[in-house]
């Protein structure tokens, strides 16, 4: 029993499964027994002692790994790929985002593995230094073509030049809680501009806050900023509506805490409004003008409300793919709200 928990956890650590952490309060938690198998059936498995070794089988048969994550300005950029011992590297051929690549084969051999009397490889090889950003990656052995991605990332987060000096003063905020008598009972991007100004005042160079991801403008649904539908456009619940010419309501009137509901059917009907009024806005319509993106989260929107706050993969099954001839459809028949999401967004 006791040796069969060890490989329960070691399979857990192969899978990259911590089996403790600590909550945001500092506390000290260890994964129970009945989560560790919970996670177990998410990668399929149920007897670890069978089900890892073909998990490995499996990773060693496959010559590219699902996905490769390496970092920008390292002195070597290092991918791995596995085939046969007979594998012939004069019939390989590499792509990044359909463009071949020159790398010198076969590269160094680090591991090896034998399944079924063949011996398997795993090799590294030096690649060209790319964008930072996500790359479609492409290996054809033998006319046979597999594909993964390949993630490029900086070398470290973005960090200001001002603050590799030394130490600053700054002002840490949640902009909703952040509301003035112009606000409509949540912070907006006003308020926040009245943060920096007087943080700037004070001698401060940093202001943090939440992140201002896309949640839902639907009542009664989700609305933390760590959860979005979206991290690519920004929630336009923190429109500020004086810079529309729109006149605030009194805050009393929408309470002393953020009442999302009240908010949102407050300030998505005055945005509604004036959408009706703007929709037509020479500026606007250049903007979102082949817009592919755009477009597509439009209609994600106007898919959302259609279906009821759901995820995407319980719609029904002709609306899942954006190219499909529903979609088309259903964007010719919602054309208008689909432009008022767009509208959100300008």
């Amino acid at each position: 029993m006791e040796n069969d928990n060890l490989f329960l956890d070691y399979t857990l650590r192969y899978l990259g499964i911590d089996l403790e952490y600590y909550d945001a309060l500092g506390g000290h938690h260890i994964l129970a027994h009945e989560d560790k198998l919970k996670f177990l059936s998410i990668f399929g498995m149920k007897n670890p002692r069978v089900d890892l070794f073909k998990f490995e089988e499996k990773r060693w048969l496959s010559p590219l790994e699902p996905i490769y994550v390496l970092r920008k300005h390292k002195s070597e950029l290092r991918i791995y790929f596995r085939e046969a011992e007979d594998f012939d590297y004069s019939k390989a051929i590499i792509k990044i985002d359909g463009t071949p690549i020159k790398i010198e084969w076969p590269g160094k051999s680090e591991e090896y593995k034998e399944i079924d009397d063949v011996l398997y490889h795993k090799h590294y090889f030096n690649i060209p230094d790319i964008e930072i950003g996500y790359h479609d990656l492409e290996l054809t052995i033998n006319d046979k073509k597999h594909k993964s991605r390949l993630v490029m990332a900086p070398k470290t987060s973005y960090f200001p030049e001002f603050l590799r000096e030394g130490k600053t003063l700054g002002t840490a905020c949640h902009l909703y809680s952040v509301y003035s008598e112009n606000s409509q009972g949540i912070g907006d991007f006003g308020d926040l501009k009245t943060v920096f100004e007087k943080t700037k005042k004070a001698g401060g160079e940093v202001v943090l806050t939440q992140p201002f991801h896309f949640t839902s403008i639907l009542k009664n649904d989700n609305t933390s900023p760590y959860y979005p539908l979206s991290r690519l456009f920004l929630n336009p619940l923190y429109i500020d509506l004086t810079q529309l010419n729109i006149k605030p309501v009194k805050h009393s009137n929408l309470g002393n805490y953020v009442d999302y509901n009240k908010v949102i059917e407050y300030k998505i009907s005055k945005l509604r409004s004036y959408f009706k009024k703007h929709k037509e806005d020479e500026n606007f319509l250049t903007h979102i003008k082949n817009n592919k993106m755009l477009e597509q989260f439009a209609c994600y929107c106007t898919l959302y409300e259609k279906f009821g706050k759901i995820s995407w993969k319980d719609w029904d099954k002709e609306y899942r793919k954006p190219n499909s001839k529903a979609i088309k459809e259903f964007s010719a028949a919602n054309a208008d709200e689909i432009l008022f999401h767009k509208f959100l967004q300008y």
